[in-house]
């Protein structure tokens, strides 16, 4: 079959000679290769759309952090400094001035935890099991970590793995009301990690949700994949699969470190 003079299909009636079936074997794998092509295109251009979208959800979400903790500080601070001016008690002065300083290092500590948030450093240093045993450390709901690999994978693919398990575990401590979260991490050899991150909450989380789209589209970006499993009363797991192949490094400017 042949259309604006390009082959479409083909179709076989009846025919016992082996050599008919191979050459319409041959029609078949000519059309099934530009559509196989097509087909890898448009998931590149919907990666590519996910990508562009997901920097912008974490854009938004770093413009909240700075408006919601560190502006509000900054102002609180700036506040403080302008009531110790204009206080004529020395008494008073000194008062106003040690919370001015109190309220400094908190506002310090706070614009160091952003940054931390937005990409940590020691990630490229160190790898994984650092960076998530702060995440551990630091999290209101008691956190578990077990089965994480002490090696190195490419950086692109350490970095989707941390945001994976940041997102979930913030979820999880704003939304889930849980007692116990879970993480744990496991290299299929030489093809994949695996991620995966469960809590023993209230359950009914939305994978259309912001985070979690979010997160979907930063791992298809390294032709992985993200799922949730989430009925109400059962708790929620979150699972991803994120490659360790070529494409999983494409784009990464990251030297990996041992």
């Amino acid at each position: 079959l042949y259309g604006a003079a390009n082959l479409i299909g083909a179709i076989a009636l009846a025919e016992a000679a082996s050599w008919a079936h191979s050459r319409v074997d041959a029609h078949f794998v000519e059309v099934e290769r530009p559509f196989a092509v097509y087909t890898r295109i448009s998931e590149l251009l919907t990666t590519r759309r996910g990508v562009v979208l997901a920097i912008d959800e974490e854009r938004r979400r770093i413009e909240r952090d700075l408006h919601d903790g560190v502006q509000q500080n900054v102002v609180s601070l700036s506040v403080l400094i302008a009531r110790a001016r204009r206080a004529t008690d020395p008494e008073k002065t000194e008062s106003l001035l040690d919370d001015a300083l109190v309220q400094s290092q908190d506002l310090i500590d706070e614009m160091r935890e952003v940054a931390w948030r937005v990409y940590p450093t020691a990630l490229d240093e160190h790898g994984l099991r650092p960076v998530l045993e702060r995440i551990a450390g630091r999290s209101p709901v008691p956190l578990t970590l077990v089965a994480v690999p002490d090696g190195r994978f490419p950086p692109a693919v350490e970095s989707a793995a941390y945001f994976v398990v940041r997102e979930a575990v913030t979820n999880v401590v704003k939304h889930a009301e849980a007692t116990a979260i879970t993480v744990g991490i496991v290299a299929e050899a030489q093809t994949a990690l695996t991620v995966t991150i469960t809590d023993d909450g209230v359950g009914g989380a939305d994978p259309r949700g912001g985070g979690l789209q979010g997160l979907a589209r930063r791992v298809g970006a390294l032709d992985g994949s993200l799922e949730v499993d989430s009925a109400d009363g059962t708790g929620t797991t979150v699972s991803a699969r994120i490659p360790l192949g070529t494409e999983a490094q494409l784009g990464s400017t990251k030297s990996e470190k041992s």
